[in-house]
């Protein structure tokens, strides 16, 4: 028997036990969840969204390490189970009510239940408001939960907050790679940091060494040197040994003084040294919680999407699913989004454009790109009152199609192409 044909009959397994427990007693936790639960009620259960939604929902809203909590508490087995197996024990079990489905409901309805009171009690062009602001600064998660399990949201709504998750996963997945990339370059650079700290700490030791045998040096000379002038002064020597002890001190003096000068030489090194030791591990601090934040990026990307590459796990319902390549241009915007711009062209199958909307230097590079394209979009709050009329009179005069939009944001973007594409 395969895995999946044994998730299948524990989880039927579980429903037959569920049905049979309907008549007897209930047990107080269990009415105390009963409880909690009767406020949300007017809310959707997890199984009773809509079967599209439902993936991107769990994906998005559940980390790896809650899929696993939430599944133990369901009596599930999960010991040495990959990410993708727990995923799939939970959508197994979403298609009715049952332990494992119960579960998820009143996990995810307590992890979000300081947002819920609020957001639920918003018409639809608020909560679309709110929508829009957080696709902005990128907190999505509670919005897109509460609009899965609300009864009262139009269709058109759900469409488009579906439409531009969808969007932003296929964003992820194209930088999925590079983050890969930058986490290895990270990897690397901390070994020959931890390499270099290594080898400094047995340099610093050694001239730790050398300097306190300087030190002792110049001390027994001096001893020395002021022993013999005091013999001088006493007269306790004659003419030639005082020449003797003259010459002596002479070259005891230059002996001192290169000595002094080496050891002033070594400690400025030793003190450069331990600059650029501290500099290392200021970097090497910062290169580590820059590879954590990297490799947290990269967690979330491989989870959050549940639709891979255009085309797989893809149908008429998706956003992607025009397939008459056109050249689009994009005059405007925001410069630093041109690579996002151009990864939401692309893959949609369209041939992607670009102008920045500066025209001081002359409007014939935009005429141009506007003759060869077949489609433009023209962002009006990113571009000036001359660039947003040029493009309207190029379009006119060579027959080219238009679209001014409002906003220069990536969901405004990939709406725009969606509803092209539709009509």
């Amino acid at each position: 028997m395969t895995e999946n044909e044994l998730i299948e009959k524990y989880l039927k397994k579980e429903n037959l036990l569920d049905n049979l427990n309907t008549d007897t007693e209930v047990l107080p936790a269990e009415k105390v969840t009963v409880k909690s639960l009767s406020k949300t009620s007017d809310l959707k259960s997890v199984w009773e969204v809509e079967g599209h939604l439902q993936c991107p929902l769990i994906g998005g809203c559940l980390t790896i390490e809650e899929h696993r909590r939430v599944l133990s508490k369901a009596g599930c087995p999960v010991k040495m189970k990959r990410p993708y197996q727990l995923h799939h024990m939970i959508m197994g079990s979403l298609n009715n009510k049952n332990r494992v489905s119960s579960k998820v409901d009143n996990f995810l309805k307590h992890k979000y239940r300081k947002y819920i009171p609020d957001l639920k009690k918003l018409d639809e062009y608020s909560f679309m408001e709110k929508w829009e602001e957080a696709l902005v600064s990128g907190d999505i998660e509670s919005l897109y939960y509460v609009a899965a399990i609300r009864r009262d949201l139009s269709c058109s709504a759900i469409e488009r907050i579906f439409g531009d998750v969808h969007m932003i996963n296929h964003i992820n997945l194209h930088e999925i790679n590079k983050v890969k990339q930058r986490v290895a370059m990270h990897e690397s650079t901390n070994v020959k940091l931890s390499r270099l700290f290594k080898q400094q700490k047995t340099e610093n030791i050694g001239l730790r060494k050398e300097i306190s045998l300087l030190k002792n040096k110049i001390k027994d000379i001096s001893a020395s040197n002021t022993m013999l002038k005091k013999q001088v002064i006493d007269g306790g020597t004659d003419e030639a040994d005082i020449r003797q002890l003259q010459a002596f001190n002479y070259e005891a003096n230059k002996k001192i003084k290169y000595l002094e000068d080496q050891l002033t030489e070594i400690s400025n090194q030793a003190k450069r040294l331990e600059r650029e030791k501290r500099k290392l591990e200021i970097k090497g601090y910062e290169l580590e919680s820059r590879n954590r934040e990297l490799q947290d990026d990269l967690r979330d990307f491989l989870t959050a999407s549940p639709c891979g590459e255009k085309g797989e796990n893809c149908n008429e319902d998706c956003p992607n699913s025009a397939s008459c390549q056109r050249r689009i241009l994009i005059v405007g915007g925001r410069t630093r989004m041109k690579k996002h711009y151009k990864n939401i062209v692309e893959s949609q199958g369209q041939e992607f454009e670009y102008h920045d909307g500066y025209i001081k230097g002359g409007r014939d590079e935009l005429e141009n790109r506007i003759r060869r394209s077949d489609l433009v979009f023209c962002p009006v709050n990113c571009n000036s009152h001359g660039a947003c009329e040029s493009v309207k009179k190029f379009c006119r005069r060579y027959g080219k199609p238009f679209k001014m939009l409002n906003s220069s944001s990536l969901s405004s973007i990939a709406r725009a192409i969606s509803e092209s594409a539709s009509n």
